[in-house]
């Protein structure tokens, strides 16, 4: 549980637009890196995303202009479209707002930009040892 808690406060608080947040998780594969993934994905489907006055409070707010919203979803696309795993789909529920919600992509494998991305979106990295 503690584990979770901190890779969520992490990877979405402020809605990972910190330059501290955690971009990669790098996660051991098997069953205890599996359980971890999964209970990542259903405790951050929960997150609750919102403007700061919205009732009940949010856990995070949105990114800093429409643009910043817009590059976000076409960073999660250009992961997906290189052959990234979309574990949770971040969303944008009112195209009018910079609301986000949180997003988990699987990259395992695969040959990743040199880009940050400054939202809430968190890739994930397995591996099999400590070599690799």
């Amino acid at each position: 549980d503690a584990a979770l808690h901190v890779i969520i406060q992490s990877a979405f608080i402020s809605a990972g637009q910190r330059c501290t947040c955690a971009r990669r998780l790098i996660v051991p594969r098997g069953e205890q890196g599996d359980a971890l993934l999964q209970r990542l994905v259903e405790a951050s489907a929960q997150i609750r995303a919102g403007k700061w006055d919205d009732q009940p409070a949010p856990f995070m707010g949105g990114v800093i202009s429409l643009d910043a919203a817009q590059n976000m979803l076409a960073a999660q696309q250009k992961l997906e479209g290189l052959g990234g795993k979309v574990l949770l789909r971040m969303r944008q529920p009112d195209p009018r707002s910079t609301v986000l919600t949180p997003g988990i992509v699987d990259v395992t494998g695969i040959e990743v930009p040199d880009e940050e991305y400054f939202g809430p979106l968190l890739t994930i990295i397995r591996y099999d040892g400590f070599p690799e």
